[in-house]
């Protein structure tokens, strides 16, 4: 500490003074420390590139994945979260809101055939409000309304489930329903109504949401690989919602706009 306090410079030992206590100030996540040594450093080490391009937030997600990876592999998510929360308790910053969200969501919706988690829908409660808050955060980061759209399409497709199992039931050739089978019937028809009605309520929610990465992203000149599969998986759930709202223009005008996604990049759009 008495070296970077001096901003003392010269060989390598010196250096990784300064690189030793912004680690441990990071892992600590002491915001105001861990510049207060980058100062130092950048005035010791003026042309460093790793002092230089120092960056708290993006450093501390680097720093603690490995901790993180440590926590996942001990099977018990709940410390995983339980990190998280410590880390937001500490930062507001949006990419740690988000990547919390996204561990949230892989953990209640997991691949393949592994079982859904009891508690699956409080977490993605947790996951939706974390989205929210990232998006106040950060309202230019497209990956955020992706996920938020996608969320609101996993809420359709149980609805869409639940109106699915929901049978009317049909009389028997030659033979009429029992006045206790009509009423019964008219209690289904009236939760399948119901559904519908949350399902139209659903796919505009989720629109909007798809409509918003389109904003950011539709419009731009040059796209990153990254941006680009966010977009098509916006305009992928766009076109399942124009469809089922019978809008044949929307719909078109986003299939051309997809096919434009699938073209190899050229034209001068990113390769990144």
């Amino acid at each position: 500490t008495r070296i970077a306090e001096q901003k003392i410079a010269g060989d390598s030992m010196y250096l990784n003074a300064y690189i030793f206590l912004i680690n441990h100030y990071v892992g600590k996540s002491d915001k105001t420390s861990t510049e207060r040594v980058l100062s130092w450093g950048k005035a010791a080490y003026p042309n460093n590139n790793f002092l230089s391009k120092f960056n708290y937030e993006d450093y501390q997600i680097s720093y603690l994945d490995y901790e993180l990876d440590q926590l996942r592999k001990k099977g018990d998510m709940t410390e995983v979260f339980k990190k998280y929360d410590d880390i937001l308790n500490k930062s507001d910053y949006y990419l740690f809101i988000y990547n919390y969200a996204v561990e949230l969501v892989q953990y209640a919706i997991p691949q393949g055939d592994e079982k859904k988690p009891e508690d699956a829908p409080e977490l993605l409660k947790r996951a939706s409000a974390l989205l929210k808050r990232c998006a106040e955060k950060e309202p230019d980061y497209p990956n955020t309304y992706q996920l938020l759209g996608s969320l609101v399409v996993n809420e359709l497709d149980i609805l869409r489930e639940q109106n699915k199992a929901l049978k009317v039931k049909t009389a028997a050739p030659g033979k009429a329903l029992k006045p206790e089978e009509k009423k019964e019937n008219e209690e289904i028809t009236k939760k399948k109504d119901a559904i519908l009605a949350q399902m139209k309520g659903k796919y505009d929610e989720a629109l909007v949401h798809f409509l918003k990465v389109d904003d950011l992203l539709g419009t731009k000149i040059k796209l990153k690989q990254d941006e680009r599969e966010v977009l098509k998986r916006s305009i992928d759930n766009m076109l399942d919602i124009y469809n089922y709202k019978k809008d044949n223009a929307k719909y078109e005008y986003y299939t051309d706009k997809y096919n434009m996604l699938q073209i190899p990049v050229t034209m001068g759009m990113s390769k990144e």
